[in-house]
């Protein structure tokens, strides 16, 4: 599994690559005072090499972005959180980390473009390059008997 940094404080986790297709995770990264590394994932992300409909869209790679939109980033503090009082107060208390009481960006404004260009620069994507972005309000998990058990107990 391979890591790659977007930013100073994201890394996209790639989960499965091939030449012609990519999927991961994204996670916003923080450093405590202390120095503790914590991280939070913030969405996924697949591409494919898309051969196009030779009438509208050339072949190009097509890259989906879910970016989870229920969280909040604090610029300035560079952490990510749920919105809520407690959680905020929580990383005063327990990382020395002073977050924004207001509302805020579900993410770094830069993060989208910024995957991107990372694709790119790594080249595991190449131009052409469509990006897709979805905001997703909540992950979920589907529990069915006929799936088999995926928790171990």
């Amino acid at each position: 599994m391979r890591s790659l940094s977007v930013r100073d404080d994201y890394e996209l986790e790639l989960k499965h690559a091939t030449p012609s297709s990519i999927q991961g995770l994204v996670f916003h990264v923080t450093r405590t005072p202390a120095g503790e590394r914590i991280s939070q994932e913030v969405g996924s992300l697949s591409a494919w090499e898309d051969p196009g409909d030779y009438d509208a869209y050339r072949p190009h790679w097509k890259v989906m972005l879910f970016l989870i939109s229920t969280y909040e980033y604090d610029a300035k503090a560079q952490v990510t959180v749920t919105p809520g009082g407690m959680e905020r107060h929580s990383w005063s208390q327990w990382h020395g980390i002073e977050v924004s009481p207001n509302a805020l960006p579900p993410y770094h404004p830069e993060l989208p473009c910024a995957l991107a260009e990372v694709l790119l620069r790594a080249g595991y994507c190449s131009k052409p390059l469509w990006v897709e972005l979805h905001h997703c309000r909540f992950v979920s998990h589907i529990e069915h008997p006929d799936f088999g058990d995926v928790v171990s107990e």
